[in-house]
């Protein structure tokens, strides 16, 4: 028996969505973050222009994934803000950056943590929706070719019929 082996994931499903739905959760104390950030008089100006630039993006109608696309409009909303206030936090002073992050109580699991977790679940995510489209377009592909054979039959029982011989018009 001649069997095909399957080909393997991409990427290993994540055990459980748990740690992205934690990242999830911390997502008001990102914000709160970004503007306490953005209100410090301490903070640099390219700490500021990293947080304003993310924001923008993220309210932005104009995305690289758009907003009405479900769940991948919304991933990558997500990472930018992540990726905003990490390269925030890079230009800051490490003391500012540890007052704040530890006000919020975000130093744990931390930014760089939080955007691993939302990059893994965004490529699953697109392995799972890869894998689905193409799953339906076989299957679309599988429909229209019973219907071009169909047609195609339809058309040569029609050729081999015997005609009728043309009855001579009226002249």
């Amino acid at each position: 028996m001649n069997t095909v082996p399957s080909t393997p994931d991409i990427t290993p499903p994540p055990e459980s969505l748990d740690p992205f739905w934690e990242v999830v959760k911390r997502m008001p104390r990102y914000l709160r973050l970004a503007m306490a950030l953005i209100r410090d008089e301490r903070t640099p100006m390219p700490a500021k222009v990293a947080l304003t630039v993310g924001g923008v993006y993220t309210i932005s109608p104009i995305d690289a994934i758009p907003g009405f696309i479900p769940v991948a409009g919304q991933l990558d909303d997500l990472l930018v803000l992540l990726f905003a206030l990490r390269e925030a936090l890079i230009f800051c002073p490490p003391a500012l950056a540890d007052e704040h992050l530890t006000r919020l109580n975000l130093k744990e699991p931390g930014v760089d943590a939080d955007i691993k977790t939302t990059l893994r679940t965004a490529q699953w995510v697109a392995v799972k929706t890869f894998k689905a489209v193409s799953r339906f377009a076989v299957w679309q592909g599988k429909q229209l070719f019973e219907v071009s054979k169909r047609t195609a039959l339809a058309l040569e029982d029609r050729w081999r019929s015997p005609r009728t011989p043309e009855l001579p018009g009226p002249n």
